[in-house]
């Protein structure tokens, strides 16, 4: 772990502790995770201008996705493998209609509304598959422009933050059970840490299942790299070096260490070899994880800059955004068993 990581996650664990505090004063539909991302916002957009404070939220804003992968390994520790294998496969059809579905729309409508191709590419991959991980793994490959790359990863992270804020109250109001709001969280909301936010912020079953679908979600970005390879190859005509070094680096992005580390727990706890109180020791050290993770999220979101990147890919990404929402709770509610 680098050292100057270290301010920031200290700050992460303070606004992750206060978040487990205040949660248990507030009304049990306010989760912990949910409370991190609130307390982060505030405190980013409040005093966010104060030169220190900038140098702490930096810090914590490149620690989150380290400490979120620790907390999705740790949570394997709870879940029986037969459950996530369960889940995941039962969740493959929704993942690859959403994923479709998604693909398409996006770069319709990033096309009526006259988006470079590089950003419509961009958008439409961040929406489909995992957020920032698929915009920032497909950049080198389409040598998309630095403002293009910045633009998608502003409007997956604005829409993102607003799926973890929202979600959950709709989810109330349509009475979902845990296992479908996980559903929809996991195949409707863009990156990895806005899903896992989005799902514990509903409850701890919730946020398993989100988690599980999301990383089964995650998976496509092999084949999409491989497709994205190819088509950006023959849109140039040659193969140029940065293509053959994102080339090389799918297979890694394809199957993280972190995903590997949750299948093994998962395997563990199954075996009795992790026992439940081991088990719930476990969740509880993953779910603060997360809490840090997203708290580190929050800390590093200007709101009023976010808002600043012009109407079309804000439109591009609210409509993409809207629709994919109202296809993944439609199929949830009709077809999950």
């Amino acid at each position: 772990m680098k050292l100057d990581l270290l301010p920031g996650i200290v700050l992460m664990m303070l606004v992750a502790a206060l978040a487990r505090i205040l949660s248990g004063l507030l009304p049990s539909a306010l989760s912990e995770v949910f409370v991190a991302l609130a307390l982060g916002l505030a405190l980013a957009n409040l005093i966010g201008s104060s030169e220190v404070f900038k140098k702490f939220a930096s810090s914590a804003s490149s620690g989150s996705k380290l400490i979120l992968q620790l907390g999705i390994v740790a949570l394997g520790a709870r879940l029986s493998f037969s459950a996530v294998v369960d889940v995941g496969m039962q969740s493959i059809v929704f993942i690859l209609i959403c994923f479709f579905f998604a693909l398409t729309f996006t770069l319709l409508v990033a096309s009526k509304l006259g988006l470079t191709r590089n950003l419509s590419v961009l958008l439409a991959l961040g929406t489909a598959v995992c957020g920032n991980s698929a915009i920032m793994a497909a950049s080198p490959l389409l040598k998309a422009k630095p403002a293009e790359v910045a633009y998608a990863v502003a409007s997956t992270t604005l829409f993102g933050t607003l799926a973890v804020l929202s979600y959950p109250v709709v989810g109330q109001w349509l009475a979902l059970s845990q296992t479908e709001f996980g559903v929809w969280a996991g195949t409707a909301v863009n990156d990895t840490a806005q899903v896992v936010a989005t799902g514990f912020s509903f409850g701890d079953e919730a946020g398993d299942t989100a988690t599980i679908v999301k990383l089964t979600r995650n998976l496509l970005i092999g084949p999409v790299l491989l497709v994205t390879t190819w088509w950006s190859v023959s849109r140039i005509g040659q193969a140029e070096p940065s293509n053959s070094t994102g080339l090389r680096r799918i297979l890694p992005k394809a199957v993280p260490p972190f995903v590997i580390g949750f299948l093994i727990l998962a395997v563990l706890k199954s075996a009795g070899v992790i026992s439940d109180d081991l088990s719930t020791y476990f969740g509880s050290v993953g779910t603060f994880l997360i809490s840090m993770a997203v708290a580190g999220i929050g800390l590093g979101i200007d709101v009023r800059g976010l808002f600043s990147i012009g109407a079309r890919p804000l439109i591009t990404g609210f409509a993409s955004s809207i629709a994919l929402a109202l296809l993944s709770i439609s199929l949830v509610t009709l077809f999950w068993a």
